[in-house]
């Protein structure tokens, strides 16, 4: 949770770091596991709604060494990811 505390103002410098992270914890909140970052990735493709798919396929591709895109719509997925792991906590 120290992690994530200051996701809204980090994924803007870290995006890639941070979405990936923050899909991590929400599945150890969610359904208890623990998953490296490119598992997280593909966690929140399987359990987060079809608008997110684009910011995370974009970060799962830099994260593997590809190119890191120019993200949109950074500093809401973190305010929405935060607010449902706060509902979980």
């Amino acid at each position: 949770m120290y992690d994530i505390a200051s996701a809204g103002e980090d994924i803007a410098d870290n995006p890639v770091y941070v979405t990936l992270n923050l899909c991590r914890v929400l599945a150890y909140l969610q359904d208890g596991l623990v998953l490296s970052k490119a598992q997280g990735g593909s966690w929140g493709l399987t359990h987060l709604p079809a608008g997110d798919h684009h910011l995370l396929q974009g970060a799962l591709a830099a994260y593997a060494g590809g190119k890191c895109p120019v993200f949109t719509g950074l500093e809401g997925f973190a305010a929405q990811m935060l607010q449902r792991i706060r509902a979980l906590i």
